[in-house]
């Protein structure tokens, strides 16, 4: 059965959904014709923005990499180990919360990002500049 994983927005009129992009909404429910599947309900939250996403990339993880001397990679793998882990239960090992930070809303995010800054301060004595005292424009597009 093919997996299909997509979140499609919607406005709600009179107690019912009406999908943005129908066209390619339907496209991907022909695909599990004659198959169940489930449908959810999620409130909006704005996702995190690629501005984030740069700064995080170009600002927080250069940091890291920079003190530890290794790739921005590896230091994003790092952080991501050290951050992102939980126990479900006692005496288990720690597994990985999230696989995708690309899920994350703009508030959570922003979080995060103050839990690193204070971290690398505390730990490592950093200094990682806020958004605000970055040059985003500089910072270009960073995915990796």
């Amino acid at each position: 059965m093919p997996r299909i994983n997509h979140k499609w927005e919607c406005e709600f009129k009179g107690g019912k959904p009406v999908i943005i992009d129908e066209v390619a909404f339907k496209k991907d429910c022909l695909q599990l014709e004659g198959k169940k599947g489930y449908v959810a309900l999620i409130p909006f939250r704005k996702m995190k923005t690629g501005e984030q996403n740069r700064y995080y990339r170009g600002v927080v993880v250069k940091r890291f990499a920079d003190e530890w001397g290794c790739s921005n990679q590896e230091a994003h793998e790092a952080i991501s180990w050290e951050h992102l882990r939980y126990h479900p239960k006692p005496g288990m090992p720690a597994i990985t919360k999230s696989t995708s930070l690309d899920e994350w809303g703009t508030a959570e995010w922003e979080e995060y990002m103050e839990h690193l800054r204070r971290w690398g301060a505390q730990t490592f004595g950093l200094y990682i500049e806020l958004p605000n005292e970055v040059d985003m424009d500089s910072l270009g597009d960073i995915y990796y």
